[in-house]
């Protein structure tokens, strides 16, 4: 998870930040949150951890300056809930432009920031949105200040394939399609 410019500058100590990640629900594993609990933990940033099966995670860092909790797509209603420093929809094309629009209600009064992250391919399994992919052609074509897209192929992920655009399953699925 990449955090924006903004929270890598630094952040004031005389109030505490509040940051959603949003999923399409509870029952999807919380990779985006996992992964910041581990890099935060190397660093001693950890307070508390609460990751329970299908309900809410929340992790508190830096003697309680920043939360991170874990929303759902399946309750727009909670979305709604509290003002917030930034969100991230993970998977987003799997939620419906109100949860989008809820998100950006969420953090304007806090001058907050929102991210988009998943992936555009069909999966006849999940639903997607057309807000998701327009949004992001959209910005990968004609990126602004207030938003940009960024493309990324399967084969850069080196965790998954050393060989980068060499490996062996890449080049298999290549042949097949």
């Amino acid at each position: 998870l990449t955090l924006p410019l903004r929270i890598s500058q630094g952040l004031a100590p005389d109030r505490p930040y509040l940051y959603w990640i949003v999923m399409p629900s509870y029952m999807m594993p919380t990779k985006e949150l996992h992964s910041l609990h581990e890099w935060s933990r190397a660093l001693g940033f950890v307070e508390q951890f609460n990751n329970p099966q299908g309900a809410p995670s929340r992790l508190i860092l830096m003697k309680g300056l920043v939360t991170v909790e874990t929303r759902t797509a399946q309750d727009p209603a909670a979305i709604a809930s509290e003002p917030c420093d930034g969100v991230v929809l993970a998977e987003a094309g799997q939620m419906g432009e109100e949860l989008r629009e809820r998100a950006l209600e969420r953090t304007i009064t806090r001058n907050g920031w929102c991210l988009y992250t998943g992936t555009l391919e069909d999966d006849s399994a999940k639903p997607r949105y057309a807000w998701y992919g327009e949004l992001g052609r959209q910005w990968l074509e004609h990126p602004t200040e207030d938003g940009m897209a960024f493309s990324l192929p399967t084969w850069a992920n080196r965790s998954v394939h050393p060989e980068g655009r060499n490996s062996p399953r890449i080049i298999a699925e290549e042949k097949r399609w």
